[in-house]
């Protein structure tokens, strides 16, 4: 069985019958469009992915490919739009939809990013997807898109470090803690979180008698972030 007999067999059963065969090449590209405007995101899948099978030459095929993943998304399944969405992104670059593609499999992986005390992978794939596609579009309308979308998820990952940095703190274990807080203050270095990681380092470097980071780390907060929280708490602890 082919490939893609595999994949049509694997959409479910109770979905609409596709187009006969003998169908207009636009008539069936038509039919899925169809049902993607009426939100039969499963039934639409199922049609472009048979037109391209059908037709990968035509000059449709690349509204079909997009179409498909995004239908996949709208359906629910991110992983799978996320697959689709990278693979138009890299085989069709010139493609006018490419940017798009490469935005989608930023948002897909985004959609299938989890709550904070699970693993992160696909987070860091929603952050490496949308700055490929600030690197390979930079002028993409939907630019101002991606770079949200790149904050929210490095804010996330901040907020991750943060947490786990916490655990070893409040267990004792200072350079341990350390480790994740630098980590954090370097790579995602404006995540809202970051004033209070910085404090968090500055106490855990005085309780382990590095004076001289722990000075550094203090005037930083205090320039750096002199309206926040830290701050006002380093304050109150020198008055």
């Amino acid at each position: 069985m082919s490939g893609l007999a595999v994949l049509i067999g694997a959409l479910p059963s109770c979905s609409a019958k596709l187009p006969p065969d003998g169908t207009p090449p636009q008539e069936r590209f038509q039919w899925a469009a169809d049902k993607y405007d009426n939100g039969k995101y499963g039934d639409a899948a199922k049609g472009f992915l048979d037109f391209v099978g059908r037709e990968p030459l035509s000059p449709l095929a690349d509204s079909a490919l997009f179409l498909l993943a995004d239908a996949y998304l709208r359906d629910g399944d991110a992983l799978r739009a996320a697959t689709e969405f990278t693979r138009f992104a890299q085989t069709r670059p010139n493609s006018p939809l490419a940017d798009d593609a490469q935005l989608g499999a930023c948002t897909a992986y985004w959609e299938l990013s989890p709550s904070l005390p699970r693993d992160q992978e696909y987070t860091m794939q929603a952050i490496q997807e949308c700055t490929r596609m600030l690197q390979f579009f930079p002028d993409s309308p939907r630019r101002a898109e991606a770079v949200s979308l790149v904050q929210e998820a490095q804010a996330k990952m901040a907020a991750k470090q943060f947490r786990v940095g916490k655990f070893y703190f409040d267990l004792g274990f200072y350079e341990s803690a350390n480790i994740y807080f630098e980590s954090a203050v370097e790579d995602y270095p404006n995540a809202p979180v970051i004033p209070d990681i910085l404090y968090t380092l500055y106490l855990s470097y005085r309780r382990l008698g590095f004076d001289a980071e722990a000075d550094a780390t203090r005037q930083r907060v205090l320039s750096d972030y002199p309206n926040t929280e830290a701050a006002q708490r380093l304050e109150d602890a020198s008055s």
